[in-house]
């Protein structure tokens, strides 16, 4: 059973006395109060069990508590208190506030403080209370809150080089469907390589597309990696006429590629090439 608070309760007897128990576990779960023996002889109680119950005393007999037995268990009889100032100090009074902001905070769904906080203002709950104190630390918000770290951009990959490993999704339908400039494509393609975490995005108008929007994009890169460009360059996508396809685009890729391999461009004369070119993805 989870113990949401400890602190020092005021308990009223029958022969209106009352005792203060330091060390109190609050547990909304139990479904009885219970006395330790151990915790009373700690606060200086003498404890002795007869057949007649039980004599919790202090020395000087300022406090006499007695237990009767019942059903082979020793039962103490306590009276209400008038008022929970009289029960609670305002240690104990904020501990129960927070314990009872806890449960309502199950009670909402584990909602945060702030939106706890607002609907008792606006008196969507009724009961809510109006003053709401920060919520102790809760174990299922934390729990729910764990997740596996996001991939880094440049970290240890599963693919030993680049274009070794390469995922896509496929998103759409979109409605409305973009501009003709775009070709009024309804779907979109995005490949990311695993090693370099480089990205591509290609709009598709059917999602019959799809295995030869893949093909275009992986087929020049692969041959340009075999022939041993092994530099990374950022090209810049410039958006291009309506009239330029994906087949001219292909064309521009290989046109470039070849013209690197006749002149032997170095790396930043390759970069340069491919960046003043005009791309459609």
């Amino acid at each position: 059973m989870p113990v949401l608070a400890i602190g020092t309760i005021t308990v009223c007897m029958g022969n209106e006395q009352r005792v203060s128990l330091r060390g109190t576990a609050y547990v909304p779960s139990a479904v009885t109060n219970l006395l330790s023996v151990d915790k009373m002889v700690e606060e200086g109680f003498e404890v002795s069990f007869s057949d007649g119950g039980c004599r919790i005393a202090r020395p000087d007999e300022s406090c006499v508590i007695i237990a009767t037995r019942k059903e082979g268990q020793y039962t103490v009889t306590a009276c209400e208190h008038n008022s929970v100032d009289a029960a609670l100090t305002a240690v104990e009074n904020v501990t129960k506030a927070q314990a009872q902001a806890l449960l309502e905070h199950e009670r909402l769904c584990r909602l945060n403080v702030d939106g706890m906080r607002k609907m008792a203002r606006m008196g969507l709950v009724p009961g809510l209370s109006t003053d709401i104190p920060d919520l102790p630390f809760c174990e299922e918000c934390a729990a729910g809150k764990q997740s596996k770290p996001q991939l880094p951009d440049n970290g240890n990959s599963r693919a030993p080089r680049p274009l070794h490993t390469i995922a896509f999704d496929v998103v759409g339908p979109i409605d409305p469907a973009a501009p003709a400039a775009l070709g009024g494509a309804r779907y979109a393609l995005n490949g990311t390589d695993s090693q370099t975490r480089f990205r591509w995005t290609k709009p598709l108008q059917f999602k019959s597309e799809v295995t030869k929007a893949i093909s275009d994009l992986i087929y020049p890169s692969r041959r340009t990696t075999r022939v041993g460009s092994s530099r990374t360059c950022e090209v810049t996508m410039a958006q291009s006429s309506s009239t330029l396809n994906s087949k001219h685009s292909s064309g521009a890729w290989e046109s470039l590629t070849s013209a690197r391999l006749r002149t032997r461009l170095n790396p930043m004369g390759w970069r340069s090439a491919a960046t003043g070119s005009s791309w459609k993805l």
